[in-house]
């Protein structure tokens, strides 16, 4: 089996060049004072608005699994506080409070999504740490570094996936950025685009420009 001793260094160009791309195509946004339907359609006339219809589903997964994970978690809660075990129609609640809790919030405006995304982003952030600190103390390091690497198609594959994650982000960009006067700085944009990103790529309000 080959080994790929700088494997995880090369794992790591994909975040780098996807979300790079992300922040160059947010650009249009910042410039174009409008979200990404109007500037496709602005450059590529009446049909430029195809480019973005295979868009609208690109994050259909992300949101799936957030429905589900979010659903789930509340359910974990009602069992663990309450003693409310979950059942089918429990779970559809559930699944249907988030999914209609991520249309209603997205449709408020980016104001409504900034209050909303705010204190998240910082829990989110906050627990990452403390599980990043966890396993970096209770992880076996000498059992993972003495593994042998991957094969090359499991390489490629590992930076794809990767990658995608920053891909799927792209046309969301200026949708969000064109919120930002034109002398907003690079740091504002990175804020406005992780708190904000999340909580509204597929919200239709928010790419018609309403």
């Amino acid at each position: 089996m080959p080994q790929h001793p700088a494997g995880a260094g090369r794992r790591g160009h994909g975040p780098l060049v996807s979300y790079g791309i992300v922040g160059l195509v947010s650009l249009a946004g910042i410039r174009g004072g409008s979200p990404g339907m109007a500037l496709s359609r602005a450059v590529f006339g009446r049909r430029g608005n195809l480019f973005r219809l295979a868009d609208l589903g690109g994050p259909l997964g992300w949101k799936t699994i957030n429905a589900v994970t979010g659903a789930y978690a509340l359910l974990t809660l009602l069992d663990l506080l309450f003693g409310i075990k979950p059942n089918t129609a429990l779970i559809v609640v559930t699944l249907l409070l988030f999914v209609t809790a991520t249309f209603l919030v997205s449709g408020l405006g980016i104001n409504a999504l900034r209050v909303c995304s705010t204190w998240p982003a910082y829990l989110l952030g906050g627990f990452s740490v403390l599980v990043l600190g966890h396993l970096a103390v209770t992880t076996d390091w000498s059992a993972v570094l003495d593994k042998p690497a991957g094969s090359t198609a499991m390489l490629i594959a590992g930076i794809g996936t990767i990658a995608a994650g920053g891909i799927s982000w792209v046309p969301s960009g200026p949708d969000f950025t064109r919120y930002l006067p034109h002398t907003a700085s690079g740091p504002c944009r990175g804020r406005l685009d992780g708190r904000a990103a999340p909580a509204s790529s597929s919200c239709p309000w928010c790419r018609s420009g309403r």
